[in-house]
C-alpha cells in the first residue's frame, strides 16, 4: 500500500508539472506533454523556421502556390502599421500583424510571409502567415487571451477596412486557437490566432468566390483552412523549443 500511495504521489507531482511547464513533443503529429522537459523560448531568427513553406502549403491546400512576398524578420518594425488604435476596434480581427494589436506587449522577433495562387481557378487566393515572438509563454498566453476577448466582442459586427466592409462571423477558440470568418463579397476570408510557446502565430486566408460550391472540398473550406495553417505552425514550434 505504501508503494502505491508513493506511486500516486509521484504520478500527481508529474502531472502538476506538466501543468506548470506546458513541456510538449509531437506523438504522432499531435503536442503531447513531456515530463520534466520544460519548453525553451524560440527567439531570434530560428522563428523563421515555424513557417511554412511551399510543399507544405500545396500539400495541406491541394493546390500549387507561388511566393508573393519572401520571408521577412526582425523587430516590432516588421509589424504592420495600417490600422490606428482606438476602443472598440475591430479592425485588428481583419488585418494581421498588426503593430495596434501588439502595442501592450514586449514584442521581441518578428517573422512573416505571403502567398498566392499559382493556377486559376484556385479555392485559395492567398495565404498570409506570420510569427510574434515575446519574452515568455506566460506573457504570449496572456496576450492571446486578451485577443480572444477582443474577437468575441467584434463576433457578429461590421467593420470596415480599406474602403471594404466586413462582417466578422463564427468567431471560437479551441485547443489554443481562435479563429473566425469575414463574410465579405465576393470572397469570405479566414482569420486564426495560434498560440504556443512564447509565440503567436497569425493566418489569414483569402477565398474564392466559389470556394463553397464544391461539395466534399475541405481545401477550400474557409472553416478550417485558416486553422489548419495556423496548427502546423505551433507543432513547428513545439519542435523548435
Amino acid at each position: 500500500m505504501k508503494r502505491v500511495g508513493r506511486v500516486g504521489a509521484i504520478a500527481a507531482c508529474v502531472i502538476a508539472a506538466l501543468l506548470a511547464t506546458s513541456c510538449s513533443a509531437v506523438v504522432g503529429g499531435l503536442a503531447r506533454p513531456v515530463a520534466g522537459i520544460a519548453p525553451r523560448p524560440v527567439v531570434g531568427v530560428t522563428i523563421e523556421q515555424a513557417l511554412l513553406g511551399n510543399v507544405e502549403l500545396e500539400k495541406l491546400l491541394d493546390q500549387s502556390v507561388r511566393t508573393l512576398q519572401p520571408p521577412r524578420y526582425g523587430g516590432a518594425t516588421k509589424l504592420f502599421h495600417t490600422l490606428a488604435p482606438g476602443p472598440n476596434d475591430c479592425l485588428g480581427v481583419l488585418a494581421e500583424m498588426q503593430s495596434s494589436s501588439y502595442r501592450s506587449a514586449d514584442v521581441r522577433d518578428v517573422t512573416w510571409e505571403s502567398w498566392l495562387d499559382a493556377r486559376t481557378p484556385a479555392k485559395v487566393i492567398a495565404v498570409d502567415e506570420g510569427v510574434v515572438a515575446l519574452p515568455t509563454a506566460a506573457e504570449a498566453n496572456a496576450l492571446f487571451a486578451a485577443f480572444a476577448d477582443e474577437w468575441n466582442r467584434c463576433n457578429g459586427r461590421a467593420a470596415t477596412y480599406r474602403d471594404q466592409t466586413y462582417r466578422i462571423t463564427d468567431v471560437r477558440v479551441a485547443d489554443s486557437v481562435l479563429a473566425a470568418t469575414l463574410q465579405t463579397s465576393p470572397t469570405p476570408i479566414a482569420r486564426a490566432i495560434g498560440v504556443r510557446v512564447n509565440c503567436l502565430v497569425e493566418v489569414k486566408v483569402p477565398f474564392s468566390a466559389d470556394a463553397r460550391s464544391t461539395p466534399g472540398s475541405p481545401a477550400g473550406d474557409p472553416e478550417t483552412r485558416a486553422i489548419e495553417v495556423a496548427r502546423l505552425m505551433m507543432d513547428k514550434i513545439s519542435d523548435l523549443s
